[in-house]
């Protein structure tokens, strides 16, 4: 294998003019073969080029699009964007006649709140029956915002006095945390955010397979 696929872009990206689609694979950067090199100073190149240090860098990019049968050569630019964590929020029509909603969620960060609130307005206004939330390029992040889309999504009648996420330590620390030395208190579902980062994504998808709504996920 000589080339590694692009699985998403944000929205941001995608006005760039060398701008990469979806399922395009990458074959080189600045002349680097991605996959097969293996010395330190070809590892250095392909770093740099995927992960620039700084605004205004240049790296050359030898792309294959998906469908083609050739490569193309595209300059990209290293730039800072504000990325859009709630994408593509709409509704698809089933044979019965009920509506599903849609929503693709990327990053559990702050700003992705009022996103999450606006989304989820539009589908209750629209009145699915069902939602798929694909959080298949979920990085993580906030576990308040994981308990946040899990209280919109179940409501308040399955979480009320529910535990959503809660450290727990061997013996020896039943209710300390040993790392911190701060009492171990659960996270409750709530609609307001605080600090917190984790893997929250998996702590979303537990929490409400633990509520009897695993159907609302494609994974």
């Amino acid at each position: 294998m000589s080339w590694w696929d692009t699985p998403n872009r944000d929205p941001q990206a995608a006005t760039a003019p060398a701008s990469l689609a979806r399922g395009a694979q990458i074959l080189t950067i600045d002349g680097v073969d991605l996959v097969n090199a293996n010395d330190q100073a070809s590892i250095n190149t392909l770093n740099a080029g995927l992960s620039p240090q700084t605004v205004g860098e240049s790296h050359t990019f030898s792309i294959l699009d998906a469908g083609a049968t050739a490569p193309r050569t595209v300059t990209l630019v290293s730039a800072t964007i504000t990325i859009t964590p709630v994408q593509n929020v709409k509704t698809i029509p089933t044979a019965a006649g009920d509506l599903v909603g849609y929503m693709l969620f990327n990053d559990h960060i702050a700003t992705a709140e009022g996103e999450l609130v606006t989304a989820f307005n539009q589908l209750k206004t629209a009145g699915v029956h069902d939602l798929i939330l694909d959080i298949r390029y979920n990085g993580g992040g906030f576990l308040d915002i994981a308990s946040e889309v899990a209280y919109m999504i179940a409501g308040p009648a399955p979480t009320v006095g529910q535990t959503f996420e809660l450290d727990q330590f061997n013996s020896k620390n039943p209710t300390v945390n040993p790392v911190t030395q701060t009492t171990i208190t659960p996270l409750g579902f709530h609609t307001t955010t605080h600090a917190g980062q984790a893997a929250a994504y998996l702590e979303l998808a537990a929490s409400l397979r633990a509520h009897d709504r695993q159907h609302l996920f494609r994974q």
